[in-house]
């Protein structure tokens, strides 16, 4: 940057003082919030982490004297003061335990002596609750824990759905480049199957990046047909998984595909071309030389076609902490494009952060 430059970006940003501080404040909200996987924004607070959370578990079948009532058969971890579970077993519990004697109910006892239902345990949840109680320790040490997510991805292949939801629900909340180095293998009509029913609405995004991380044939056509719809429609609650798995496919051509139908489409809302300059920033930090490059060139391009998507690349490649596209912006920011102040500092800023990280 030449020092003329750098006197006007100094003037620009004591001048606007506050614009800055507002936002280094969205950076850093949105760093915040992309920490895990971009596809999932509220993630669900799984079986595992109820067991974890738990000061008291218990086994509980119905009681031989009322079988309405519960008793409790084995004392997990913590004390038990008050034997009573407050609750009723109702009657399709009661006929199930019934058939199922080696089956429980497991329940969790808080400090404040609150009762709390947390799963009915057959004998695959068993084992489940077994290997979830033995590394709860070194599980409760460390968020996304390497063994967690090894040890619970193995029930993705599993037989009882319920089970294989509980995976789901555990990887869905990681990073993409932890997904991607796990090396999971789901059968992709188990996947493709899931993503037509709309009773696993739910696991949608996650399934999405599964099927691009199988990188079998039959993903290319499924996402080139969903990023169609996407494409016309508003909704874009899958949009950044589905282009993320289109990119992990059909890499430079992913790209290619992707620039056509949402960066050089100008009638293209900016919230889902965001969203697809998202997923290259993933690509950009993960992928080889030659795919950075592509992207690097097809957001380059965009940017001079569309200068307000400036802000966007900067904000995406910032919160993945990619810094490869620096020198680009910089270029962008000396050749005198025109940009909103907002959009010029919020440029300047990741070009700082970029500099910074090379130091």
């Amino acid at each position: 940057m030449t020092a003329q430059h750098e006197i006007r970006l100094k003037t620009v940003m004591r001048q606007a003082g506050s614009i800055a501080i507002l936002v280094l404040l969205i950076m850093v909200i949105t760093r915040s919030a992309l920490a895990c996987s971009f596809h999932t924004y509220k993630p669900a607070i799984t079986l595992v982490d109820r067991i974890l959370e738990s000061q008291t578990l218990v086994l509980a079948r119905q009681s031989k004297e009322t079988a309405f009532r519960f008793r409790i058969t084995s004392i997990l971890q913590g004390d038990v003061k008050d034997p009573e579970i407050p609750f009723l077993v109702d009657s399709t519990t009661r006929h199930r335990l019934e058939k199922n004697a080696h089956d429980s109910i497991l329940f969790a006892l808080d400090g404040k002596g609150n009762w709390r239902f947390l799963s009915y345990i057959d004998v695959d949840r068993k084992r489940l609750l077994d290997m979830v109680l033995q590394r709860a320790g070194m599980w409760r040490s460390q968020t996304h824990h390497p063994d967690r997510l090894e040890k619970l991805s193995i029930y993705l292949n599993h037989s009882n759905q319920d089970l294989h939801n509980l995976a789901l629900q555990e990887i869905d909340r990681v990073p993409y480049e932890t997904l991607s180095a796990l090396k999971v293998s789901v059968p992709v009509e188990r996947l493709l199957t899931s993503l037509k029913s709309a009773r696993d609405y739910q696991y949608e995004p996650i399934n999405t990046l599964l099927l691009g991380l199988s990188r079998t044939p039959e993903a290319g056509p499924y996402l080139r047909q969903q990023i169609a719809r996407m494409r016309q429609n508003l909704p874009i609650r899958s949009l950044g998984a589905v282009a993320t798995a289109l990119i992990e496919v059909e890499r430079e051509q992913g790209i290619q595909h992707l620039n056509r139908l949402f960066l050089v489409d100008r009638n293209q809302p900016m919230d889902k071309v965001e969203t697809v300059v998202q997923a290259m920033a993933i690509h950009s930090k993960l992928g080889s030389h030659q795919l950075r490059r592509t992207i690097d060139e097809t957001l380059v391009g965009f940017v001079r076609r569309r200068p307000v998507g400036a802000g966007a690349v900067a904000r995406q490649f910032s919160a993945y902490q990619n810094w490869f596209i620096g020198p680009q912006l910089e270029a962008i920011l000396e050749s005198g494009t025109q940009l909103t102040p907002a959009t010029r500092l919020q440029v300047a800023i990741y070009i700082a952060q970029s500099k910074a990280s090379r130091k």
